[in-house]
């Protein structure tokens, strides 16, 4: 959870204008460079004791009352207005004296305390302030002769200006990526990461992309960051990767744009437009390494496909096979196969049951003698952002709300200890990376507790949750498992954005500690994952320069 701050009052009887007439209107705004929070506005202090007995009280005063602000950034143009008698402004070239907070500083190389002479109307406009990393208390004053105005600085996390992956070895559990590529500057807003590419939005609004190293799995290779020369939220952007075939498919303010690159991901990625389907902009998409197929579905509920290359690349065909509008879809990809898994408006399972290459059109029914679930079904495991991944078969919520796993003839039954309340509860699918079928892993985050499923190794739902000796009053927001194999991770995120890792998937007692290599500065709002990675934008170790 992002962090929070209490309001901070100080108390300041303001009786002593009560009688006056108002100053001027003030006419200059603070602004604020590197602001990525918002909080409770803090109250100001102005110490003005009356000079005089006729109650004409001088006054002097911050022109916004509260300041907020991001650690390390910078804020401009704070303006002080002074009065001799509540409504005159008082002479130019009287003098104002700042002093700021400990760790703060000018930008000009100016030293604190400050003095300022006044200007027309009575007004002192303070150099640009850059806020330290961290601060306590922060509280900037004002003094003109014995008059005192202060006014509280609340600082918030820095803007995030490196991005950690937690990779599959997790020796050390995260590191911090390379930033070969980035603009001199730069500072990350956003992420969105993918099965095989991670996007992020730097402070201009500009999408730049990297790839996760292919050859060694891990995200501590050669990493390098291309722009897409696209402009966009990546965390609100819809973005669909293939780890195979080098290409994305993004949807950005309802047009479709793919970006692709060489298979080594060493020259600068082509962006290019697709054409929407006929169905219009779509609401959800997919990409395919078995074939190389895109898919979207489109606000109507028909699903449509089109090869990522070739003549008819942009040309969209209907898939049909089943009632109108879907209830839910995912692609089931291959290394050499694809498959596309459909619930339909009727809440009964299609599937094209195919695994020979052949792009899909048509789909079947899948219901038969030995399926064990109770229609309609209501929707499938997937993972975060993408519809589709690896693995083997589909698993689905039945009428019952139980979870079932449907490869081939088989229908097994993993809903153990959540039997009966799955019913609208998000099942996470762990995305492989290349499509194997090693230890495909469900989790579902329910009332602060973590529960998993192994469907490769038959173990149904299991109550997994890192013990509270851990946790420490915090309760599960959000958890993945990464890679197959030997070398698979479960990650959990607590809601004191702590990430936690176990050693197994979910045979015997996961064994939890937390992730080495963490930002000391974690931003909350940026942890995100996908099948082999977990990302985290955190703050610097220092300002940065």
């Amino acid at each position: 959870m992002p962090p929070t701050l209490e309001k901070v009052t100080i108390a300041t009887p303001d009786s002593r204008r009560s009688e006056q007439p108002p100053p001027p209107p003030l006419r200059r705004r603070a602004v604020m460079k590197g602001v990525v929070w918002t909080a409770p506005a803090a109250a100001f202090s102005v110490a003005a004791p009356a000079l005089a007995a006729s109650g004409a009280t001088p006054t002097l005063e911050f022109e916004v009352p509260s300041f907020e602000m991001a650690s390390c950034g910078t804020l401009e143009e704070v303006v002080i207005h002074a009065t001799t008698d509540g409504s005159q402004h008082v002479p130019p070239g009287t003098v104002i004296t700042i002093t700021l907070p400990e760790g703060f500083e000018f930008v000009d190389g100016s030293t604190s305390p400050l003095e300022l002479t006044v200007e027309a109307e009575g007004m002192v406009v303070l150099p640009a302030v850059r806020a330290p990393l961290s601060s306590d208390g922060a509280v900037v004053e004002a003094r003109s002769g014995s008059l005192l105005a202060t006014a509280e600085i609340a600082l918030g996390p820095p803007v995030g200006t490196r991005l950690y992956a937690g990779n599959v070895s997790f020796v050390p559990h995260f590191l911090a990526l390379p930033e070969t590529g980035l603009p001199s500057g730069y500072r990350f807003e956003s992420i969105h990461a993918t099965d095989g590419a991670v996007f992020v939005t730097l402070g201009d609004g500009t999408l730049w992309v990297a790839r996760e190293n292919p050859t060694t799995g891990t995200a501590t290779g050669p990493v390098t960051w291309y722009s897409t020369g696209l402009v966009a939220d990546a965390a609100e952007t819809l973005i669909s990767s293939s780890p195979n075939v080098y290409d994305s498919l993004l949807l950005v303010d309802g047009a479709l744009h793919t970006v692709t690159v060489s298979g080594t991901w060493t020259t600068t990625p082509t962006t290019s437009p697709l054409a929407n389907p006929p169905g219009g902009a779509p609401v959800q998409i997919g990409v395919s390494n078995g074939v190389g197929t895109f898919y979207a579905e489109t606000a109507d509920g028909r699903l449509w496909s089109t090869p990522r290359s070739g003549g008819s690349r942009g040309t969209w065909s209907q898939i049909t096979g089943f009632p109108t509008p879907l209830t839910d879809w995912f692609i089931q990809r291959g290394n050499g196969s694809e498959v596309v898994w459909v619930i339909g408006a009727d809440g009964a399972l299609y599937s094209n049951n195919a695994t020979t290459g052949a792009r899909p059109s048509v789909l079947t029914n899948r219901r038969h003698a030995s399926a064990a679930w109770v229609a309609p079904l209501s929707h499938f495991a997937k993972n975060h952002a993408d519809s589709a991944m690896g693995g083997s078969g589909a698993a689905f919520v039945d009428a019952g709300g139980n979870m079932f796993h449907s490869s081939g003839a088989q229908n097994r039954d993993f809903s153990g200890v959540l039997a009966g309340q799955l019913g609208d509860l998000e099942l996470l699918r762990t995305v492989d990376s290349l499509g194997a079928t090693t230890n495909t892993i469900i989790h579902v985050v329910d009332g602060g507790r973590l529960y998993a499923a192994d469907l490769t190794n038959s173990v149904p739902f299991a109550d997994i949750t890192p013990p509270q000796s851990l946790l420490q009053g915090a309760t599960i927001v959000d958890a993945h498992s990464t890679g197959s194999g030997l070398s698979g991770r479960t990650f959990a995120i607590d809601s004191n954005s702590v990430v936690w890792v176990s050693n197994r998937y979910v045979s015997g007692t996961p064994r939890w500690s937390r992730a080495d290599g963490l930002p000391a500065r974690l931003d909350a709002d940026g942890i995100v994952q996908d099948g082999k990675f977990t990302y985290v934008l955190g703050g610097p170790d220092s300002c940065p320069s």
